[in-house]
């Protein structure tokens, strides 16, 4: 059974925005205590491995270069779709990988 099978929020990702909801961007917020605390000084650029919806890249995205990379085209493509903030040094909308589902 695939993932996007067994999984509700897998086939409908605007549920798992509602469901997961982060108003307060704690998630975000600990990500960038975490590369303050452990990472490199001056980081530039962060990928967010399993990047879902993309909720938190909206927020990484005013400090970092983002990239979001999740398995499932179904949460690529909402991200694609719902994200509003792309950093790039080169690109504008969100890059697509052959192999992998990337953002």
């Amino acid at each position: 059974m695939e993932l996007t099978e067994s999984n509700l929020f897998y086939r409908h990702p605007r549920l798992y925005d509602q469901v997961q909801a982060d108003p307060q961007h704690t998630a975000a917020t600990t990500c960038e205590e975490l590369v303050d605390t452990f990472g490199p000084a001056n980081a530039r650029t962060l990928v967010d491995f399993g990047c879902g919806t993309g909720r938190d890249l909206d927020r990484l995205a005013k400090r970092f270069d983002c990239m979001g990379v999740d398995a499932l085209p179904s949460m690529v493509d909402h991200a694609a779709v719902n994200v509003r903030t792309w950093t790039s040094a080169t690109e504008t909308s969100p890059p697509r990988g052959s192999g992998e589902q990337s953002m």
